[in-house]
């Protein structure tokens, strides 16, 4: 069972983006189910939902044109079929047609395309396609609604009658309009509507000289709207057809809804079908406009995403065109826990709540922003605590709150718990609140949980070193201008940079030094040290990428000699064939010249063919010949010979650098116990343990772990080896 309460979807601001995605639904009921979208426990269902919306958006993205799903809401319709004897309108009985005539366009291209589009496919593959209905239908109504003449006789014979009275009113309304208009009893307008009926304008005075019946008169009583007698007979037979005409019509569409009463299950099927094309339709429609894709799946707590980015930030971002910063980050059973540090401002909330907010998303079947080969596993249990949750209404501070979600945390947290906090411990006593803090999460180490954690104590980044599926990681700044590089780097502690800041900003320096005599030389220490080995991190890492990018190059310009090499030898091999051919054919024309002015004198004709038969089997025995092999081989190594020679100065610079390797490799491998430091760094410590080429360096104040490769021997004058 899924254990997500509404308060953690609320954190991660889960319904904010359904909110987006509702905005890309045709429908009302297509937006009132994506708002309603909450985490699929289903493995099959979530996996099925999530390939459904990534073959709707390579749809989109390859243009395959799929037909619109905009339906019709059937649900009263299907209310009152359930009703017995009950009547629907002609445009309740279109609206069926209209969704039938979506639903089979929809299922036609899938099924047409269903290589590109199997999960959709499959989704309405049981559905029937019933063309009896719409036949019925449109047999009875037309596409304006109105019930057809031929709909029945009966009411073929009404309304034919119907169209007889209507001309016969007609013309006897025109016949009695010419007579009193003749005599001057009307006023100028001469005739007017009086409901649906045809009156005429008669001056006041001749209102008693006109045979019919007064239906109004003018504001000022000048002129009186009467109906002449003819037509008030022919009215009067015009209404009883009338209601005879919707007898008949609700006779029809009485039978009509009786007929189409038993499919009123394929009614609801067919709309609850476009109701969940219409949900991934705007889960794809999202998924297109924030990047999303569908990465590797797995079932395990556990999740690795490459390139992830927070989908409202980067909505949000794009509006203001400004860049998104994608984080790296992973959860596995080898680093269960993660611990954040660094200054505010620098990202670990947002870090925080992209990993939440993408982990809530993928867990309810939408498409998330990271990589495609980032790996998505599946926890039953999110426990989040994010932001400042003071509550007025039930009287509890900042810390009681946290207090109650620490205590929430440790009576939940199990092996498949997903726990995400921000700020963990704070709100009380750094020191005392720190303690409790380091004990709950020592708690939660130990039954294997997941999580993330963002802190400014230094006794939690101490644990994370100490504890080995614990992991410290910071969001990294520029060591210059102090600014923010929104970075994940996993293995360091994150200072601070307290006092840095402070200083950048403009706080007085008398200030700063005092605030550095009040705090204990140990956390001074400790904080200036994390501070300088993150800043010789940096410079680290860039001389790194600058070596390897000249390694790249060297790597580069290499495989371009060998192609060279490789297209000089192609080219000398032929070329010394071709000669070698050439030579042949020139010998060869010389002897056939020879024997050529030797057959002019008749004497010697004999002679002449014994000599070219034994010059063509010499020839033949020199093609085939061992001999002739041997020499051809030997012509060839004179020819890589002299190539060799032409790359000499490649080869022995090739040599030498490969010899200073050799001699960097062989020297004594650092032991426990040996004084080292990093390369490019100042500090000098001992080793005190190693663990698969890594060392445990004791720095006094501190230990860290660093790779093996990283460390250099120190003479006892604090010299390094290598200088």
């Amino acid at each position: 069972m899924i254990a997500i309460s509404d308060k953690t979807l609320e954190d991660f601001e889960f319904p904010e983006v359904l909110k987006q995605v509702s905005q890309h639904a045709l429908t009302s009921l297509g937006q009132e189910t994506v708002l309603a979208i909450r985490p699929i426990e289903s493995l099959e269902f979530r996996t099925k939902r999530l390939r459904m919306v990534s073959e709707y958006l390579l749809g989109i993205q390859n243009n395959s044109d799929i037909p619109s799903h905009h339906f019709k809401n059937l649900n009263e319709i299907i209310t009152l079929l359930r009703i017995e004897n009950s009547i629907l309108s002609p445009q309740q009985l279109n609206a069926i047609v209209y969704n039938h005539t979506v639903f089979n366009n929809v299922t036609k291209h899938f099924k047409k395309f269903k290589i590109l589009f199997p999960q959709l496919h499959e989704l309405g593959s049981h559905l029937k396609i019933n063309d009896h209905i719409p036949r019925m239908v449109n047999e009875k109504i037309d596409q304006h609604h109105r019930i057809r003449d031929q709909a029945s006789q009966p009411l073929f014979q009404i309304r034919r009658e119907l169209n007889r009275l209507k001309i016969q009113m007609t013309k006897s309304f025109q016949s009695s309009l010419n007579h009193y208009a003749a005599k001057g009893y009307l006023n100028e307008i001469k005739e007017s509507m009086h409901g649906d009926r045809r009156v005429l304008a008669v001056k006041a005075p001749y209102r008693k000289r006109i045979h019919g019946t007064t239906l109004g008169s003018s504001r000022n009583s000048t002129i009186v709207y009467i109906e002449p007698i003819e037509n008030v007979n022919l009215h009067l037979e015009s209404q009883n057809l009338k209601f005879e005409e919707k007898e008949e019509e609700t006779q029809i569409l009485l039978q009509l809804t009786h007929q189409i009463r038993e499919y009123t299950p394929h009614f609801r099927q067919q709309q609850n079908y476009l109701l969940e094309v219409d949900v991934i339709s705007a889960c794809g429609k999202y998924a297109q406009e924030i990047s999303a894709t569908l990465p590797q799946l797995s079932d395990s707590p556990e999740f690795d995403f490459k390139k992830a980015t927070h989908p409202l930030l980067l909505i949000s971002n794009r509006k203001s065109h400004l860049p998104t910063f994608p984080q790296d980050i992973s959860l596995h059973d080898h680093q269960r826990i993660i611990v954040i540090s660094g200054p505010n401002a620098g990202g670990k909330s947002i870090t925080l709540k992209t990993v939440g907010l993408l982990q809530i998303m993928i867990q309810s079947g939408l498409l998330i922003p990271v990589d495609t080969h980032s790996l998505c596993g599946f926890f039953p249990q999110i426990l989040s605590d994010i932001g400042d949750n003071q509550s007025i209404e039930n009287q509890l501070s900042t810390y009681s709150y946290r207090m109650k979600n620490m205590r929430s945390l440790l009576k939940k947290a199990d092996e498949k718990t997903l726990f995400l906090i921000d700020e963990f411990g704070t709100g009380s006593d750094p020191d005392l609140g720190g303690a409790l803090a380091e004990a709950t999460l020592e708690q939660v180490y130990h039954r294997n949980s997941r999580g993330i954690i963002t802190t400014h104590y230094s006794n939690l980044k101490l644990m994370a070193h100490r504890l080995e599926y614990m992991v410290n990681a910071n969001m990294p700044f520029d060591t210059k201008t102090l600014e923010p590089l929104y970075q994940l780097a996993i293995g360091d502690a994150g200072s601070s940079f307290t006092f840095e800041v402070a200083e950048k900003i403009g706080i007085p320096y008398n200030i700063i030094n005092k605030a550095k005599k009040k705090i204990s030389k140990e956390k001074l220490s400790y904080s200036t040290t994390i501070s300088k080995l993150q800043k010789e991190k940096a410079e680290v890492n860039e001389t790194k990428r600058a070596l390897e990018k000249k390694q790249n190059q060297a790597t580069l310009e290499s495989k371009k000699s060998i192609e060279l090499n490789q297209k000089l030898n192609k080219k000398l091999n032929a070329f010394e064939t071709l000669f070698q051919e050439n030579q042949k054919f020139v010998s060869l024309g010389k002897k056939f010249s020879a024997l050529a002015q030797r057959y002019h004198n008749p004497k010697h004709k004999k002679s002449v063919f014994n000599d070219l038969f034994n010059l063509l089997q010499i020839e033949s025995v020199k093609n085939t010949g061992e001999s002739y092999h041997k020499k051809k081989l030997q012509d060839k190594k004179l020819i890589e010979n002299l190539l060799k020679n032409d790359l000499n100065q490649y080869v022995q610079k090739k040599r030498q650098y490969d010899k200073k390797k050799t001699e960097q490799k062989s020297l004594k491998p650092l032991t426990i116990g040996d004084k080292v430091r990093i390369s490019d760094s100042e500090s000098v410590g001992t080793i005190e343990k190693i663990v698969k080429n890594k060392g445990f360096v004791n720095f006094g104040n501190f230990m860290t772990e660093v790779k093996m490769e990283t460390l250099e021997l120190v003479h006892e004058n604090g010299t390094s080896i290598n200088e």
